[in-house]
């Protein structure tokens, strides 16, 4: 099995909707369960690819062999297409990409630390000192 990656800049706006309405927003934008960041369904990617191939000249025994038919799967997989790279606002420049690491090679979030919280009953009540046994 042969495999490759590819990458897709959109010169265009481009809208990853879900195809369904939930609530006030009319056209949500499809997104990752994990990271809430949008993405693209597979789906629509290789269908996308279908027609560009098609546009393109690719016979269509040779496109229905790759991408599949509605009774048949094809011999192409696609994955969703997920973002990379976003543009940002810069002080030098009109905007900069920027990325980071995927969330599994994130680093961990460190640990917040210990504030003291006064309460009602005792607002400087503060832990109690062992040392002295009691």
């Amino acid at each position: 099995m042969k495999t490759t990656m590819l990458g897709l800049l959109a010169e265009t706006p481009i809208h990853p909707g879900t195809g369904r309405s939930v609530g006030v927003v009319d056209l949500p934008v499809a997104r990752e369960a994990s990271t809430d960041y949008p993405v693209i369904v597979a789906s629509g990617l290789k269908g996308a690819l279908r027609d560009k191939a098609a546009a393109m000249g690719m016979d269509d025994d040779d496109v229905d062999a790759r991408f599949g038919k509605p009774d048949r799967a094809g011999d192409l997989v696609v994955c969703d297409g997920r973002l990379l790279l976003l543009p940002v606002r810069s002080l030098t420049a009109s905007f900069r990409w920027a990325t980071c690491p995927p969330p599994d090679r994130a680093l961990p979030a460190r640990p917040r630390p210990r504030e003291h919280v006064p309460s009602a009953r005792n607002p400087e009540r503060r832990p109690r000192d062992r040392s002295d046994g009691g």
